[in-house]
C-alpha cells in the first residue's frame, strides 16, 4: 500500500511557490489536457459553463481558478480553512465520519 500524504500545507505558500516551477506547470499542462480532451468526448454538444469540474486538495485555488478561466464550473476542495479563505470566494464546511472538508463553488 503506498504512502497517503497527510502533510498540512499551512497557510498554502509552500504549495504556490512550487506549483509555479516548470515541473508542476508542466504537470498542470498536462492535466488540462487531458480534461480538455475527456471533455470533448464525453461531453458533446454540453457548454464548458456547465460541466462541473471538482479539484479536491486545491488549496488556495490556483489551479481552480485556471480551470475556471478555461470556462469550467469548478468545486475546489480542501481540508485546510485558512488556505480556502485566501482566495475570498465563499466556501462551505462539510463534516463526515469525522473528516472535514471545506468546499468552494467558483461562479
Amino acid at each position: 500500500m503506498k504512502n497517503i500524504n497527510t502533510q498540512v500545507y499551512g497557510d498554502g505558500k509552500e504549495v504556490d511557490g512550487y506549483l509555479l516551477k516548470p515541473y508542476h506547470q508542466k504537470r498542470i499542462q498536462i492535466a488540462f489536457k487531458i480534461l480538455n480532451k475527456h471533455c470533448k468526448k464525453a461531453y458533446i454538444n454540453v457548454p464548458r459553463n456547465k460541466i462541473k469540474v471538482l479539484d479536491l486538495g486545491g488549496g488556495t485555488g490556483i489551479v481552480a481558478h485556471q480551470i475556471k478561466e478555461m470556462g469550467f464550473n469548478v468545486v475546489l476542495g480542501d481540508t485546510e480553512e485558512k488556505v480556502l479563505k485566501k482566495s475570498g470566494i465563499n466556501y462551505a464546511l462539510m463534516q463526515k465520519n469525522n473528516f472535514q472538508l471545506m468546499i468552494r463553488n467558483f461562479k
